[in-house]
């Protein structure tokens, strides 16, 4: 069965998925603030996703990262928030 390094991926929009070309890509993913004002969204730690699927549209932002990603990153119940990320 899996190990938690396969449960942190990604989803990303069409400018990013390029027809299926970005599938395997990593990004490094750092939550930079809230999107709805939920007090201390953030945890401060980043995390490396890889790229596993296309977010249809309406894709909320260009990432949609597994459960497991986000919570490394950010508390769950803060629903969406704000990234930086870099390849």
């Amino acid at each position: 069965y899996g190990t938690q390094r396969e449960t942190m991926v990604v989803g990303v929009r069409s400018n990013l998925y390029q027809g299926g070309r970005a599938c395997g890509r990593r990004y490094r993913v750092r939550c930079i603030g809230a999107t709805y004002n939920f007090p201390r969204a953030c945890t401060g730690r980043t995390v490396d996703v890889r790229v596993v699927d296309f977010c249809r549209e309406p894709c909320n932002g260009d990432l949609n990262l597994s459960r497991d990603a986000f919570r490394v990153i950010a508390n769950t119940d803060a629903g969406n928030i704000r990234v930086e990320y870099t390849p």
